[in-house]
C-alpha cells in the first residue's frame, strides 16, 4: 500500500510523462515524421488520464475501458466539456489508423491543430487535478 506522498507523487510523474511525450510529438511534427507523432499526441493524453484515474483510484490497462470510464465519469457527468472526449478518441483513431491501416497521415495544418488540441486536454486535467 502507497501513502499519499507516493500517490501524489505517482500522478505527477504521469503528468510529466504527459508532457515529455507532448514535447516528443511536437519535435516528430517539426520533423514531419507525423505516424510517430500521431502516437505520441495520443500517447501525451493517455497519460494524463492515466494520472486522472490515479488521482481516481481506478485502475485498467486497457485504452478502450480508460477511455469509456472518463468519458462516463468526467464527460457525461459535465465535470469536462464533450470536446474533450472528441479529442482523444479523434486521437485514438488517428493513432490507430497510422499504425495498423494504409491510409493517408494527416497534412501539417491537420498536425499543428492535433497538437494544439492536446495541450488543451492535457492543461486541464492538470487543472482539475490542481483542484
Amino acid at each position: 500500500m502507497i501513502d499519499h506522498e507516493q500517490h501524489r507523487q505517482l500522478i505527477f510523474l504521469r503528468l510529466k510523462q504527459a508532457h515529455e511525450t507532448i514535447g516528443t510529438a511536437q519535435i516528430l511534427i517539426g520533423a514531419d515524421e507525423y505516424r510517430g507523432a500521431l502516437n505520441r499526441l495520443y500517447y501525451a493524453m493517455f497519460y494524463a488520464v492515466l494520472a486522472l484515474a490515479l488521482y481516481e483510484n481506478f485502475q485498467t490497462s486497457k485504452h478502450a475501458q480508460l477511455l469509456g470510464w472518463f468519458n462516463k465519469h468526467f464527460v457525461k457527468t459535465g465535470i469536462f466539456e464533450h470536446s474533450m472526449f472528441e479529442i482523444i478518441r479523434k486521437a485514438f483513431d488517428r493513432r490507430n489508423e497510422a499504425d495498423y491501416e494504409i491510409k493517408p497521415l494527416p497534412d501539417a495544418s491537420e498536425m499543428e491543430q492535433l497538437l494544439k488540441n492536446a495541450s488543451v486536454f492535457i492543461a486541464q486535467i492538470e487543472n482539475y487535478l490542481q483542484k
